[in-house]
C-alpha cells in the first residue's frame, strides 16, 4: 500500500471517528443518552395511599431516578403492585418496595373491619401465628392465676410444623387445660388474621424458610378481620369473665 493510500485511509478514519464522537456527544447530552446510561424507571404512586387502599393501574406512574438508588426489591414492574393493598400510608412519588403491600386476599369484604384484640383479652395464641392465617376463636373461663395472656410455645423436638401449630403448651412447657368441664369452651367464629405485630408495632414475620417458629419478634398485638356482630360476640364474652383462645382453623 502506497503512502498516499495510507494517508487517505487515515483521513477517512479520522473523519469517521470525529462524526461518531460528535454523534455520541449529541446523543448523550441532548437525545437521552445520559438518562439511559445513569437512570432507570421505577414505579411510584401519583397520589398518596392510606392503609388498606387497593392499588389500581391508574394510581401508578413511572419515575426516572439514579440507577444506584434502585435496590433489588424496588418495584419497577407495575404488575407487582396492581391489585394489592397498602400496608401503611405511602407518600406520592416515593420509591415503592414489596413489603409496603399486602396480598389481595386480605382485602376486606362488605361489612368487615380490621379490629385489634387487646392482649389482656387473650389467654393463648400460637407464637407461629402470621398474617393471613385462618383461625378459630374460642372463649373459656379459667382460674384467676391462669387468667392472663400467654403465647403458645411449641416444643423443640423433631415434630412437624403442623404439630407445633396445634400445640397447647404454655410458655413454661406445661399443658394449658380448662378448669371445670369441657363445655366451658365456647366457639365464637372463624376468621382471618389481618396483622400480627410486636411491641414496636412492626409486623411479626417468619425469618426462616424451613421453620415457622423463627419469627422476627414476639407477638404483642393481634388484629383480626371481623364484622360488627363478631366483635360484639367477643365483647360479650369478655364482659362475662371469659378469655379468648386463638387456634388454627379453616373457614370451610
Amino acid at each position: 500500500m502506497s503512502s498516499t493510500k495510507l494517508n487517505k485511509g487515515l483521513a477517512i478514519l479520522g473523519i469517521f471517528l470525529m462524526i461518531l464522537g460528535t454523534g455520541f456527544f449529541s446523543w448523550y447530552e441532548f437525545w437521552g443518552g445520559r438518562e439511559a446510561l445513569h437512570y432507570g424507571n421505577v414505579v411510584v404512586l401519583s397520589e398518596e395511599a392510606i392503609e388498606g387502599k387497593i392499588i389500581n393501574k391508574e394510581d401508578l406512574v413511572y419515575l426516572s431516578i439514579d440507577k444506584q438508588l434502585i435496590r433489588e426489591d424496588t418495584i419497577v414492574n407495575p404488575d407487582d403492585v396492581i391489585g394489592k393493598s397498602a400496608k401503611h400510608y405511602i407518600a406520592p412519588y416515593q420509591k415503592l418496595h414489596a413489603n409496603y403491600f399486602d396480598k389481595a386476599d386480605l382485602v376486606l369484604g362488605k361489612g368487615e373491619y380490621i379490629t385489634p384484640i387487646p392482649m389482656d383479652w387473650i389467654l393463648t395464641v400460637p407464637d407461629t401465628l402470621r398474617r393471613g392465617d385462618e383461625i378459630i376463636i374460642y372463649s373459656a373461663t379459667y382460674e384467676s392465676e391462669l387468667n392472663k395472656p400467654q403465647v403458645v410455645a411449641s416444643s423443640n423436638n423433631s415434630s412437624t410444623n403442623q404439630d407445633k401449630k396445634n400445640s397447647t403448651t404454655d410458655t413454661n412447657g406445661g399443658p394449658i387445660l380448662p378448669v371445670g368441664k369441657s363445655d366451658e369452651w365456647v366457639e365464637l367464629f372463624s376468621t382471618t388474621v389481618a396483622y400480627v405485630k410486636d411491641s414496636a408495632n412492626q409486623e411479626v414475620i417468619t425469618t426462616s424458610t424451613t421453620d415457622r417458629l423463627n419469627g422476627s419478634a414476639s407477638i404483642s398485638k393481634v388484629e383480626l378481620v371481623a364484622t360488627t356482630d363478631e366483635i360484639k360476640k367477643i365483647e360479650e364474652q369478655i364482659k362475662n369473665g371469659g378469655k379468648l383462645i386463638i387456634m388454627y382453623g379453616n373457614k370451610e
